[in-house]
This record gives C-alpha cells, sequence and structure tokens, in this order.
C-alpha cells in the first residue's frame, strides 16, 4: 500500500502555476474609456461602465471621477424622460435621475492613442480584443 506523503493544490497536481492576474490602474482606466464609449454621443449608464470594465463600483467610481478631474469623461444627468424605449425584450425603461456617461474630446483622443498603444504591444491575438 502506498503512503500518501505530501498534500497538493489542485494547480499542483495539473501542473499550471498558480497566478493572480490584477489589472494595471491605466488598464483598469483604458476599459473604463472604452465602456463609456460603447453608446458614443447619447452617453452611457453608470451600471453599464461598471459591468463592462468588470470592476467593482466603488473602484469603477473612484477611477471615473480620477477621468473626470483630468476632463476625459462628463458625468451628467440622464436628460431622457422616464419612457419606455425599444420594443419587446429590448425595452429599457430610462430614468431621468440617473448619471451617465459621455467622453470628451480629450477623452476621444485619449482613447485612441490607448487603442493604438494596445494594439502595438499585444503579444498574441487575444490581447488585442478589449
Amino acid at each position: 500500500m502506498e503512503r500518501f506523503e505530501e498534500w497538493k493544490t489542485p494547480s499542483e497536481l495539473v501542473g499550471a502555476p498558480r497566478k493572480i492576474y490584477r489589472r494595471a490602474k491605466l488598464e483598469a482606466r483604458g476599459h473604463i474609456l472604452h465602456a463609456v464609449n460603447q453608446n458614443g454621443t447619447e452617453g452611457t449608464l453608470m451600471t453599464h461602465v461598471m459591468y463592462e470594465s468588470n470592476l467593482s463600483w466603488n473602484v469603477m467610481m473612484d477611477e471615473l471621477h480620477f477621468l473626470a478631474s483630468k476632463g476625459l469623461v462628463e458625468i451628467v444627468q440622464n436628460p431622457k424622460r422616464g419612457a419606455y424605449e425599444g420594443w419587446g425584450a429590448k425595452t429599457i425603461r430610462t430614468n431621468p435621475g440617473r448619471k451617465i456617461c459621455k467622453l470628451t474630446e480629450k477623452g476621444i483622443a485619449c482613447l485612441r492613442a490607448y487603442s493604438e498603444f494596445r494594439s502595438a504591444v499585444a503579444a498574441d491575438e487575444r490581447e488585442e480584443k478589449w
């Protein structure tokens, strides 16, 4: 009968190294700019930015206020009335009290430069995608 000598984690059994991936602030800010740009000039709801950039609410708000202080993003009240838009399952209830984010001209230029930089230094095709 064999004797079990040492406990191994599942990643050690497979042979994969344990690695935790953390994004740099620059990368997180680039993802926020990209998320804000999703709806173009109409602006994007704050929760949509949070989910699209894959950040927690507090981290996203800190970074968003930083970008706003640099003049890259505008945070404004939703100008639309509380009406239903669209038909069927795509119907969205807009709330006039919610805040939306819009990119400024400076933000668009910064996002364009970040995208060019990202595509220039990407090691493979997977990294080029958002």
